[in-house]
């Protein structure tokens, strides 16, 4: 039967399970892609997918998961924003008569984009009360992903350049020095009001011609973030602490813990 040293992923593969499952083995670690109950051994060890696949893992192995609050990103000091975020009800979007951009606090359901006053997307949730992101629209030039543990970033990619994809480990991107002082500081100030275990995507906004400034993106459960170029073995360090056993949980992290449904 798999014992504790054990990573859960889902059955569909993709990079990030991939990279993760290597990580694992060359620990020593079993890997099992779950096809049903049957393949869940005793209480225990660790998991990587899905909010929907590791409640469903976490709740039979007694895992905790942690992610960060939804209020988070609307807390921060707008030196870290650089821009108007707030978390609102569904219900209060037809109150806003201007552009902006909305998506749920943490996971991927509701199109994250622009909408305008006139297709604000309040029939498209799932209720009245689903807690919504509205931030004033900017345009993001670069944008970076960083595992950090214990307040500190162990790696980190980038992952987006324009709204395309472009991966590249952090070190070998010109803007390292700047990304990597911007997360220092972030997470010397406002580090101890995260999970220990967290993703947090940090990016360039273009602030006019020839002008630019580092801000928070948002931050993400690490048990359900790609990797993209981040190093998996160290990807794999934060996702152990942020979905393993109940029994290894930290006192801090208590109040990160994701509550079932």
């Amino acid at each position: 039967m798999p014992g504790s040293q054990t990573l859960y992923v889902p059955k569909a593969e993709t990079p990030t399970t991939f990279a993760l499952a290597m990580a694992a083995r060359a620990r020593g670690m079993a890997v099992i892609a779950v096809h049903d109950v049957d393949d869940l051994g005793s209480p225990g060890g660790y998991v990587y997918g899905g909010p929907r696949f590791a409640s469903f893992v976490a709740e039979r192995l007694d895992l905790a998961l942690i992610e960060p609050v939804d209020s988070w990103l609307p807390s921060l000091p707008r030196t870290f924003t650089h821009r108007t975020v707030q978390l609102i009800r569904a219900d209060e979007l037809r109150h806003i008569r201007r552009a902006v951009f909305v998506k749920p606090p943490r996971e991927k359901g509701l199109e994250a984009r622009v909408y305008s006053a006139g297709d604000l997307p309040e029939s498209e949730v799932s209720s009245s009360d689903e807690l919504l992101l509205v931030s004033d629209p900017v345009r993001w030039q670069q944008e970076y992903r960083l595992f950090v543990l214990d307040q500190r970033v162990l790696t980190a990619s980038r992952y987006q350049s324009y709204g395309r994809p472009d991966f590249a480990a952090l070190d070998s991107d010109p803007d390292a020095n700047a990304v990597s002082a911007f997360a220092e500081e972030l997470l010397e100030q406002v580090g101890d009001s995260l999970p220990s275990a967290v993703v947090i995507d940090v990016g360039w906004i273009a602030s006019g011609e020839d002008r630019r400034q580092l801000a928070v993106v948002e931050a993400n459960m690490a048990w359900f973030s790609n990797r993209y170029e981040c190093d998996p073995d160290r990807v794999l360090e934060v996702v152990m602490r942020a979905a393993g056993p109940r029994t290894d949980l930290l006192d801090r992290d208590m109040p990160y813990i994701r509550q079932p449904g």
